[in-house]
């Protein structure tokens, strides 16, 4: 077992070695060589599915879209459904369909 004595790789020696990277051919590097790396601009949306206790910073104001959507309709009816009602509908509904 001497793979455990050997000396762990660093992370640092792992970025300065690039030849121990795979030359695995891929669609947009058909030839398996390295390439200069590209940067893109754009933009990233993140879709955020729960959240509690968040809040902006102090002396940070809500932006205008952002606090007409808190504040309509569907983000009340959003805020008063909990995950355990929810739960429970969801354990009602297959009660009654398994009779």
């Amino acid at each position: 077992m001497s793979w455990l004595r050997s000396k762990k790789a660093s992370v640092n020696n792992l970025k300065a070695d690039e030849s121990a990277r795979s030359k695995t051919p891929t669609p947009s590097n058909p030839d398996g060589k390295p390439q200069k790396r590209t940067f893109r601009s754009g933009l990233l949306t993140i879709r955020v599915m729960g959240a509690e206790g968040i809040s902006m910073p102090p002396g940070v104001a809500l932006p205008a879209s952002v606090q007409s959507a808190l504040s309509s309709q569907q983000a009340k009816v959003a805020a008063s459904v909990s995950p355990s009602s929810v739960n429970q509908q969801r354990l009602a509904s297959r009660s009654r369909g398994s009779r």
